[in-house]
């Protein structure tokens, strides 16, 4: 999706967390369940208030936008705990020289 369809609210991308994204489905799972749980409600009230007219969009298509109106706040807040506990996790320094031997153990 292009900015300019984000309606001046693209969230922050940064190259750190798109690979984070990219490489767990579940966590994009997770994020697109969470803006239409956000989504919803208001997407309710919006109807119930009749500011949806037929005779200018399709039902999906304005359910569409209450999503994307909500996704970059969704995003944000995401980003924002995941950024808290990457720089929260403590290094595994020793984890690094963690090597396999050729022979056996005592085990």
């Amino acid at each position: 999706m292009e900015m300019a369809d984000w309606r001046g609210r693209a969230p922050a991308v940064t190259p750190a967390a798109m690979e984070v994204l990219r490489s767990d489905p579940d966590l994009r799972f997770e994020r697109a369940i969470d803006t239409v749980l956000v989504a919803l409600p208001k997407f309710r009230e919006r109807l119930a208030d009749g500011r949806w007219q037929s005779t200018r969009s399709r039902l999906s298509t304005y359910f569409v936008g209450a999503l994307v109106l909500d996704f970059p706040n969704i995003y944000r807040s995401w980003l924002a705990r995941w950024s808290r506990s990457a720089a929260e996790e403590p290094l595994d320094l020793l984890g690094a020289f963690d090597i396999e031997s050729p022979q056996r153990g005592p085990e």
